[in-house]
């Protein structure tokens, strides 16, 4: 691993985008391997290059990646991004602060849910989180919505997981069946966003505008801090 580097990119917008790095800046001989959650491996073809790239190429690297930093050994990469099934939530409560408070706490959101009217899906709605949490997330929480309580299910779709992943999503079996669509995510990851993505020569360029940190703090425990109070008929467009 001497001859890699660790890059994190800032939100999931971004990392749909980076797939087109080397064809973009030109460098076709480095090598990107995802590691789950934001984190890509970069691998150069020796020591040399790597140190130019880290230390010389920060106006190549920087509209892509948060960070780039040397790899450590220690480090353990055992984040992913889930996309969480919630249903339960009753229909008058529905908008996107409701789903993210509850998928939070399995984790930060990545892609939030914001409740478009137009969709036929009343039953359930999905959102997208950066998570490190062990196993595949099932569980069934209560929420209390104006002061009735409601029984909420969570369940992680692993199928539309794997599809979030960028090596996947390059795929054109896997951009068809999306849930997502990458020209509907906005600069803060959010879907249904008017925010269309760039494109450069046919190929997705990063966002070069500053995002907000959409990193929540993740609450431990799934069932006493889950209960948490919705604020009820606060649709969007209702």
């Amino acid at each position: 691993m001497q001859n890699t580097l660790m890059g994190e990119v800032e939100n999931f917008q971004a990392l749909m985008n980076v797939k087109a790095f080397q064809e973009v800046e030109g460098c076709p001989s480095i090598q990107l391997r995802y590691l789950g959650g934001l984190k890509i491996l970069l691998e150069f073809e020796n020591i040399i290059e790597k140190e130019k790239f880290l230390n010389d190429g920060r106006e190549i690297w920087q509209p892509w990646f948060k960070t780039v930093t040397a790899w450590e050994e220690e480090r353990n990469f055992n984040e992913r991004i889930a996309s969480l099934i919630i249903q339960g939530v009753p229909q008058h409560a529905w908008c996107e602060e409701a789903f993210s408070i509850i998928a939070n706490t399995w984790g930060s959101v990545v892609i939030p849910e914001e409740c478009n009217t137009i969709s036929p899906n009343l039953a359930f709605r999905r959102v997208g989180i950066l998570t490190s949490h062990p196993g595949i997330i099932s569980s069934s929480i209560k929420i209390m919505v104006n002061g009735k309580p409601y029984q909420i299910h969570i369940l992680e779709d692993i199928f539309e997981s794997l599809k979030l992943s960028p090596v996947l999503a390059a795929n054109d079996f896997y951009q068809k069946m999306s849930w997502w669509d990458e020209d509907s995510i906005g600069e803060n990851g959010s879907l249904n966003s008017d925010a269309p993505a760039h494109h450069e020569d046919g190929l997705m360029s990063p966002e070069l505008s500053p995002t907000k940190d959409q990193r929540s703090r993740q609450q431990d425990g799934e069932l006493e801090k889950s209960q948490a109070n919705i604020p009820g008929s606060r649709t969007k467009n209702r």
